[in-house]
């Protein structure tokens, strides 16, 4: 056993300096908060209080990291190869090296998930590689590196006078490596600004990528216009492409093309062109509300093609009572959804359908609400990871069951009235993700520790959408500080 008290951390006294250990601790850091008396009492006992635990878990981590095997060897291969952009199979003195990193990526992104923060190794691994967890593909990142190191290599061999880059060729390169050089230049617009950085190391720009696409790849049918073209096939025959993700259309996987697009849209990558085009195909087709709610708007419109004002009796249960729903939080919906909604003659007070006979029967209140209830007290929200557990109740589960009973409309009145007061946003007319992500930046921007660059692009993102946005989600966005210093013309409204 290590030591007792802070002496004994700074010491190191932890068995073999293991990961695993060390993992251990920064989960414990991360929830300290949650932890019984009894538990923080005895993480008093090795140094580790509720001041450490807010302000210090890096250096813990880092100290008892430091020594430990996977860091150890990442630190060998770092220094051998410039860059941790292993391969899953890699090992290094016996030790499954590619697998260790894969686990930490993985730690990182369900760290960030649940709590906004920074995985603690994540800090020693960035020390070694800044592009060890990148926000785009790892193979990505590796054909980067390996022709960033073929492209050192023949400089070296020329004196300095040669350089990678498309176009200008790199001797030795492998056909695989010289398609990727050739793809990056095709897709240079659509590419991260960070990816157009790495690549300017290697000697691709703006200019050089333009001027390496031949002409005659322009003229032929490529992938984007496979995509388009079947992307106006569908609208032809359904009228839009809220299409779901398992669409495929002449063995073209659409729905999955799509779904690829509204998440580069999300994060600011995808380029005007292709936005345009997407557009004028289908105006929503990546609407600022939950795309399962585009769909359902979608089936009520064929559902009602040939009913004269929607005759409720003409109309299926279910779309009656998803338009009952959508009457009752009329204030909270999108200006676009209202617009959409009315077009079709729904308004908040149109009747529609015969209203359920009130219950004769009186259940008792769910135990999930007095734990939504602990759970609001004490994060002052209802926007808790699906996996969350309250005092041993799965809380994020029981959660994800209310919003989707309130979307088929078969939420009882006195729980929605319940988790409303509790957050008036436990159930958001956005995409959850989105909502999550806005927990996270305003607990980042309340804290000391600086803004992570993810929620860092997340926030450019919203700024530069911000006419798209629900009212709703400006507003909360306004109260996290988002805006101060902005002019009028900043939030483009």
């Amino acid at each position: 056993m290590p030591e007792t008290g802070t002496k004994g951390l700074q010491k190191g006294g932890w068995p073999d300096g293991s990961d695993g250990w060390a993992t251990w601790l920064s989960v414990q850091c991360t929830g300290y908060k949650q932890l019984h008396p009894p538990q923080q009492h005895l993480l008093a006992e090795i140094g580790i209080t509720a001041e450490t635990a807010a302000t210090r878990p890096h250096e813990i981590i880092a100290q008892l990291c430091g020594t430990g095997p996977g860091l150890a060897h990442a630190r060998t291969y770092a220094a051998a190869h410039g860059h941790l952009a292993t391969p899953l199979k890699a090992c290094l003195e016996g030790f499954p090296l590619g697998r260790w990193l894969s686990e930490q990526r993985h730690q990182a992104r369900e760290h960030h998930r649940s709590t906004g923060g920074t995985w603690p190794v994540s800090t020693l691994l960035a020390a070694l590689d800044p592009w060890w967890n990148p926000t785009w593909s790892l193979e990505w990142q590796r054909n980067w590196s390996r022709v960033r190191e073929r492209s050192e290599s023949a400089s070296a061999t020329d004196g300095g006078g040669g350089g990678g880059g498309g176009g200008t060729g790199i001797p030795g390169l492998e056909k695989e490596l010289a398609d990727w050089l050739r793809r990056q230049c095709t897709d240079y617009g659509t590419l991260h600004p960070e990816q157009h950085r790495l690549l300017t190391k290697i000697g691709i720009t703006a200019e050089t990528a333009r001027a390496a696409q031949p002409p005659a790849s322009r003229s032929g049918p490529d992938l984007l216009d496979t995509a388009l073209a079947h992307a106006r096939a569908y609208a032809a025959e359904y009228g839009h492409i809220a299409a779901p993700a398992s669409t495929v259309l002449d063995g073209f996987p659409l729905g999955k093309w799509l779904a690829w697009q509204r998440r580069r849209a999300r994060q600011g990558r995808l380029s005007p062109t292709r936005a345009e085009a997407l557009t004028m195909i289908d105006p929503w087709w990546n609407p600022a509300w939950p795309l399962q709610w585009q769909q359902a708007y979608h089936r009520l419109r064929t559902a009602a093609t040939d009913a004269d004002g929607l005759p409720a009796t003409n109309l299926p249960r279910g779309l009656c009572r998803w338009i009952r729903v959508q009457q009752e939080s009329w204030e909270h919906l999108h200006p676009g959804q209202q617009d959409l909604l009315t077009a079709l003659g729904i308004t908040p007070h149109a009747v529609v359908g015969e209203r359920p006979a009130p219950a004769t029967r009186s259940y008792p209140a769910s135990p999930g609400l007095d734990h939504a209830r602990a759970y609001a007290a004490q994060h002052g929200h209802l926007t808790p990871d699906k996996h969350t557990r309250q005092d041993g109740f799965p809380l994020g589960r029981w959660l994800c069951q209310q919003r989707r009973k309130q979307r088929a409309g078969t939420l009882s009145t006195t729980t929605a009235t319940a988790l409303t007061s509790l957050d008036p946003w436990w159930n958001p007319p956005w995409p959850y993700t989105w909502h999550r992500t806005w927990q996270q930046y305003r607990t980042a921007i309340s804290g000391n520790e600086p803004l992570p660059d993810t929620l860092q692009r997340w926030a450019n993102v919203q700024r530069s959408q911000w006419s798209t946005l629900h009212p709703g989600q400006q507003q909360l966005l306004s109260t996290a500080s988002f805006t101060e210093g902005w002019s009028n013309s900043d939030m483009k409204v």
